[in-house]
């Protein structure tokens, strides 16, 4: 199993990924995302995510601009 762990300080399961860590939850079967909310509180929950899981339930955010040389 490969895991990726989320602390997340409040009680909503909501977190942000990395290209790379989408890409993984994508084509790794063995991948798991393990989120810990209310992290910092005094009642932490674990919630365990498939790749797939993590997939369906994401949408994109944000983009970088990355100018090309000689522009």
């Amino acid at each position: 199993m490969h895991l990726e762990v989320k602390g997340i300080s409040g009680a909503t399961l909501r977190f942000v990924l990395t290209a790379n860590e989408y890409r993984t939850a994508a084509a790794d079967s063995a991948w798991r995302l393990v989120a810990v909310t209310d992290a910092l509180g005094t009642r932490p929950a674990i919630t365990e995510l498939t790749g797939a899981e993590v997939v369906a339930g994401s949408r994109p955010m944000t983009y970088q601009y990355c100018p090309t040389a000689g522009e």
